[in-house]
């Protein structure tokens, strides 16, 4: 299966969202209206799994919204960074996975329920915990 972004990433530009435009105006995720989506295609190699998101963003404070196949919906406040070209890291979102067959895909969304951020980059990486059940 050569589809999907790889677990564990870093610093995946949160450009290229499923279904974007080439090439994309902007280096990031700029001028978002409210409750903008985001669809990110993950490669899943094990089953169980406990995935850590972390999305880097810049402006204003704001409620970013990630979640794991439309379920598990996890709100977060995004930092105030002063500048929508100075970017700070979210609080980190880890999601249980659980899929029948491996490998597969599942699908992160991102979406902002407030404007004024602007959203550059997201790291997936596999939490240090042990895999739930």
């Amino acid at each position: 299966m050569n589809f999907g972004i790889h677990v564990p990433s870093s610093n995946v530009n949160a450009t290229n969202y499923m279904h974007h435009f080439v090439p994309f105006p902007t280096p990031d995720l700029r001028y978002l209206q409210p409750n903008s989506t985001f669809y990110y295609p993950l490669k899943i190699l094990q089953s169980p799994i406990q995935i850590n998101v972390t999305v880097y963003v810049g402006g204003n404070s704001s409620i970013l919204e990630v979640s794991v196949n439309n379920e598990q919906f996890t709100q977060v406040q995004t930092p105030s960074t002063g500048n929508t070209t100075i970017f700070q890291p979210t609080p980190t979102i880890q999601f249980n996975i659980k899929q029948s067959m491996v490998p597969s895909i599942v699908t992160l969304r991102l979406k902002n329920i407030q404007t004024g951020y602007s959203i550059r980059s997201f790291d997936v990486a596999l939490a240090k915990s042990i895999p739930y059940t």
